[in-house]
C-alpha cells in the first residue's frame, strides 16, 4: 500500500505526530494533502511548544517555511508576545537571524515593542552574541543556560557576530530606538561593550548612542567595556571597544554608584592595554606607559 492510498482518518493520524517543518512539506506537495493536513497546520498557530506560540517556536528552532507560513495565514501573529513580553523580533534578534528580521519587519513587525524588563528586539542582539556564550553552547548538547536569560538551541543560534551587526544596523534603519534603557537602565550599547561585541557597539556608535549614558547603578557603557564582566572577552576586543567609546566622547571621571571609577576597574580586572590606553587619553598623550609608570601614577 502506498502512502497516497492510506485512509484519511490515517493520515490525520500521522499529521498529529509530524513536526512542523515535515508537516508543511507534506502540506505543498499536493491538493489532497494539503486539503487533508492544512486544519493540523493552522492548530499550530494556537497550540504552545515550549511554552512559545507557534510563530515563536518556528523562529526559535529557524524554520523559514513554516514561518513564511504562518505570516501568511495568520497575519495578526506578528507582534504577539510570550508571557515574558518577547515578539519574535525579539527572538529573531536574539538568535542572529538576518533573514528571519527581514521577513518580520516586512510583515509590519514592531521594532520598539519592549519586553516585561523594557528591552527591546535591538538590545538582545548584543547581549546574545558574546562569543564566550556561543563557544559553550556549541561544545554542549542542545538547550543551553542562558544566565538570567531564556534557553536557546544550539543548532540555530550560532550565526558569527557579523549576522549580528546586520540586524542591528537594520533594526536601526527601521526606526529602533537607539537609547532604549531597559527598567535596569542597561542599554544595547552597554550589552554590546559588556560583551565586546564590536560589530554592533560601532554600528550603535555610528547612529548615535549616547556613549555616557548610565545604567540604574550608574556603570556605562565605557565601564563594561573595561570590565569586561564576562569570562572568555578578548581584552583586544575591549581595547577596541573603550578606543571607540573614547573617541565619541565618553567620560573618564565617571563614577558609578558603589564608587567606582574606570581606571580603577581596569587595574582590578588586569587589563593592562586598557590601562595604558586610559591613562594614555587621561594623559593628552599618545606615548607609550609602563605597568610601573601606571600604578605610580596613582590614576
Amino acid at each position: 500500500m502506498s502512502f497516497t492510498s492510506l485512509p484519511a482518518e490515517l493520515h490525520l493520524l500521522i499529521a498529529t505526530h509530524l513536526p512542523p517543518h515535515s508537516l508543511l512539506s507534506v502540506t505543498l506537495t499536493c491538493r489532497r494533502y494539503h486539503s487533508l493536513y492544512l486544519p493540523r497546520l493552522l492548530a499550530l498557530t494556537h497550540d504552545p511548544k515550549g511554552n512559545l506560540p507557534a510563530l515563536h517556536w518556528s523562529i526559535v528552532r529557524n524554520y523559514p517555511l513554516l514561518t513564511k507560513y504562518l505570516l501568511a495565514t495568520k497575519p495578526t501573529l506578528i507582534n504577539t508576545t510570550t508571557s515574558d513580553g518577547w515578539t519574535p523580533l525579539h527572538y529573531a534578534a536574539a538568535q542572529g537571524l538576518p533573514a528571519a528580521i527581514i521577513l518580520l519587519l516586512d510583515h509590519g513587525a514592531d521594532p520598539k515593542q519592549r519586553d516585561y524588563i523594557g528591552a527591546a528586539p535591538l538590545d538582545h542582539a548584543p547581549s546574545f552574541a558574546p562569543q564566550d556564550r556561543f563557544d559553550d553552547l556549541r561544545r554542549f548538547p542542545s538547550y543551553q543556560s542562558c544566565g538570567d536569560r531564556k534557553p536557546v538551541d544550539r543548532w540555530h543560534i550560532w550565526h558569527g557576530e557579523q549576522a549580528y551587526e546586520e540586524i542591528a544596523r537594520r533594526l536601526l534603519a527601521v526606526g529602533a530606538k537607539v537609547d532604549n534603557q531597559d527598567l535596569f537602565g542597561r542599554t544595547a550599547l552597554f550589552w554590546a561593550a559588556r560583551g565586546g561585541v564590536w560589530g554592533i557597539a560601532r554600528a550603535l556608535v555610528e547612529a548615535g548612542a549616547d556613549v555616557n549614558l548610565a545604567t540604574r547603578d550608574g556603570e556605562t557603557a565605557l565601564m563594561a567595556a573595561v570590565c569586561g564582566c564576562r569570562d572568555g572577552v578578548e581584552e583586544e576586543e575591549r581595547v577596541k571597544i573603550v578606543e571607540m567609546l573614547v573617541a565619541a566622547g565618553a567620560d573618564l571621571e565617571v563614577v558609578n554608584g558603589a564608587g567606582g571609577e574606570v581606571f580603577e576597574m581596569a587595574m582590578r580586572a588586569g587589563a593592562r592595554k586598557v590601562m595604558r590606553l586610559l591613562v594614555g587619553a587621561r594623559e593628552g598623550v599618545d606615548e607609550e606607559w609602563t605597568d610601573e609608570e601606571i600604578v605610580a601614577s596613582g590614576r
